[in-house]
């Protein structure tokens, strides 16, 4: 975003930095933000990377929460299991 003029210190305040048309078609400086922020993430590979990130943290979730997670799938299984009975009867 730097090289395109822009300052951004996160991927979430490129959406603030032009100011958004109510209702019609974006600005010209909206499309020119958008197009650099694009350009910016495809150079850091930044998608893979949050994809990487995310990925170990909702792993290590899963692990931490596996009983429950067990359980849950349980009940469900259960409760398709008796419904397709009652459909099927």
């Amino acid at each position: 975003m730097k090289a395109e003029g822009y300052t951004a210190a996160t991927p979430f305040e490129a959406t603030e930095i032009a100011p958004h048309a109510d209702g019609g078609a974006a600005s010209k400086e909206e499309i020119a933000v958008a197009l650099a922020e694009i350009d910016c993430k495809e150079k850091t590979d930044l998608v893979a990377v949050w994809f990487a990130e995310e990925s170990k943290i909702q792993k290590a979730q899963i692990a931490e929460h596996q009983d429950k997670l067990n359980g849950v799938r349980t009940r469900n299984s259960s409760a398709v299991a008796a419904a397709n009975g009652e459909l099927a009867g």
